[in-house]
Parts: C-alpha cells; structure tokens; sequence
C-alpha cells in the first residue's frame, strides 16, 4: 500500500473520487477523520480490494476485490454476430478481464458460474442467457509471456500451448481426431511437438 505522500497529486485526485464512489465522504463519519486522498484510509473502510493487475474473471468475482460492471458487453457481443470481432485498447484497459468474462459466460463447463453474474447487468437479459454455458471455448492468452531471449520466449509460448491443449484433454477421447491428429496433439501436450506442428 502507498502513504500519502507517495503519490502524486493526480493519483490523490483519482483515489479521492473512488473514495467518494464506494463511501461518500460527507456522509460518512469515519471517513471524517481521515486525509480523503489517503489510499490506505479507503481500503481499510472498503474492506475490499482493487483489482490490480488481476485479469481472471472469476477470482476478481469470487474475491474481495471492487469490480466496475462492464457485463453488457455480453449482450453487445451476441447481437454484433460477427464471425470475428476486434477489441483494440490501450495497456491495463482490461481487455484480459473483458475475454475471461466472455468465457465464464459462453464456456460449456461442469460448474454452474451464474453466481459469478449475479448483481450484474446481464444478469437482466433474457436473450443473453440462452447463451449460458453452451459453447465450447478456447482460451488463450500470451500476457504472461515476457522474457529477454528469444529462446525463453519460445519456451514460455510452449508452456502456454500445451496448459492449453491439457484444458481440452478430452477431444483425445471423443473420436473426433483422426489417428494422425491425436498423435500430434499428444506430442504439442508432451511439448515435443515441431515447430511446424
């Protein structure tokens, strides 16, 4: 956590407004004895937490963590149709965040997640729960990916390929892959696959 001041006095301004988003300040009389630009003042009456750097959707919801409800996104996703849609924005946007929320959402899963929903906006669209839980969903994401070489770049990329293919184990067992296809989606598992493969 930061003191005071450690910040600057754009930060001061930015916590001071979340302050007075989850607690108003006038109204309550804790706060009354605090700097309202002390961050740790806000979290100890908060007793949650910001998000900082969390981008898994289901932690951030099942934790004691703030979340700024961007849910309807699910709705503007079903009603675009678009057989490919792009989502560009800047560094720490939440695009990560935004992606694990469409899979919580659409993933075909043993678990029911629509706890994960409950308060949100989309828990309100009835077109958008037709959709619950009904497709199966491939995951992936390269943000952890951050090395000085190529060659630990190489091995990371491998790492997250093969926890991906570990995920959908199950297509091994679904007779869907030919005998040539299962031989190499065991060896992409085993991470000895080529590097055309």
């Amino acid at each position: 956590l930061f003191r005071t001041n450690e910040l600057s006095s754009k930060m001061h301004r930015g916590i001071y407004s979340l302050c007075e988003i989850f607690f108003p300040y006038k109204q309550n009389s804790k706060l009354a004895n605090y700097n309202p630009v002390d961050y740790n003042a806000c979290m100890v009456l908060s007793h949650k937490q910001f998000p900082i750097g969390k981008s898994d959707f289901a932690s951030v919801r099942e934790g004691n963590y703030y979340y700024v409800d961007k849910s309807f996104f699910i709705q503007e996703v079903i009603q675009e149709g678009a057989e490919i849609l792009l989502f560009p924005r800047p560094r720490r946007f939440g695009k990560t965040l935004n992606l694990s929320m469409l899979r919580s959402f659409f993933e075909k899963s043993k678990e029911n997640r629509r706890e994960l929903f409950k308060g949100l906006a989309i828990e309100k669209s009835e077109e958008a729960w037709t959709h619950f839980q009904k497709y199966p969903v491939i995951f992936l994401t390269f943000k952890d990916v951050k090395a000085s070489t190529w060659e630990h770049t190489f091995s990371l990329l491998t790492e997250s390929i093969a926890h991906l293919y570990e995920e959908h184990r199950y297509v091994l067992a679904s007779g869907i892959l030919s005998s040539e296809q299962s031989r190499t989606y065991l060896e992409i598992l085993r991470k000895k696959a080529t590097v055309a493969e």
